[in-house]
């Protein structure tokens, strides 16, 4: 499958930059012409929340997963609802917070529950305040559950672990600190440069010399009232920057 190996790709980048890629993991009855097969999706961790302060996602008491649907396709599969907008819900992306007056937000309530002594999985479906379905009312998946493993569809893959979250570190939050110190150093290098390479002159108020003139490159002859030594007129210059911040920031 095409879209099977990009999914890992993607999710792999996911996982780089912000320390976790969640794949999730469910059952396609459309797969396979009509036979069904495992479908792997990868799940924007802006729109997936588990329970927090828990290292094992299996732990979580829920799992909200939220999606965004056009209201044409939502009142098409619930004309009862008759939505006019997607609620009140803000979803975030990467690219700030997203336009959704022309869709409806799908919040995929997943839970774990004991029933008869085994842990029994079960989704609703929510949109706006009013649950559009739930497997707790269906006869087919009441007692079973939506998969017989009982397990949350979704699998975390971090790069670094965090102890106490399900979620870990990437090379973004690896390098940020360090980045940060060389952003200062960078900063203070260029500023040295520009002050330091630039000539100035200090020149005493009644020294006889017209400082408009002195500053004129294109006045090679410029006449002063009186004798000027280094009392009346004397260049100040900034002194290089030190190599030991040159070698620190190259460290």
């Amino acid at each position: 499958k095409s879209n099977f190996y990009s999914t890992y790709s993607d999710i792999w980048w996911y996982k780089l930059k912000q320390g976790s890629g969640v794949y999730g993991v469910f059952w396609d009855k459309n797969e396979e012409n009509g036979l069904g097969d495992i479908s792997v999706k990868k799940i924007d961790l802006l729109r997936f929340y588990p329970e927090p302060y828990i290292s094992n996602l299996q732990d979580s008491r829920y799992v909200f997963v939220l999606s965004l649907c056009s209201l044409d396709e939502a009142n098409r599969r619930y004309p009862d609802l008759r939505l006019k907008n997607g609620g009140n819900l803000s979803v975030k992306s990467y690219f700030g917070s997203e336009d959704i007056s022309d869709k409806a937000v799908i919040i995929d309530c997943y839970e774990r529950l004991t029933v008869n002594g085994r842990k029994v999985l079960h989704l609703t479906k929510i949109i706006g305040d009013t649950a559009v379905y739930s497997t707790k009312t269906d006869p087919l998946y009441m007692e079973k559950g939506l998969y017989n493993h009982g397990l949350y569809p979704f699998v975390i893959d971090t790069m670094i672990p965090v102890e106490g979250s399900p979620f870990g570190m990437g090379i973004i939050d690896i390098g940020k600190n360090a980045q940060a110190q060389i952003d200062k150093l960078e900063y203070l290098i260029e500023r040295n440069a520009l002050i330091s390479s630039r000539q100035r002159f200090l020149v005493k108020r009644d020294g006889g010399i017209d400082p408009e003139k002195l500053s004129d490159l294109s006045v090679d002859f410029i006449e002063c009232d009186r004798n000027v030594d280094d009392s009346s007129i004397r260049p100040i210059q900034a002194s290089p920057i030190s190599d030991t911040v040159i070698k620190c920031r190259e460290n």
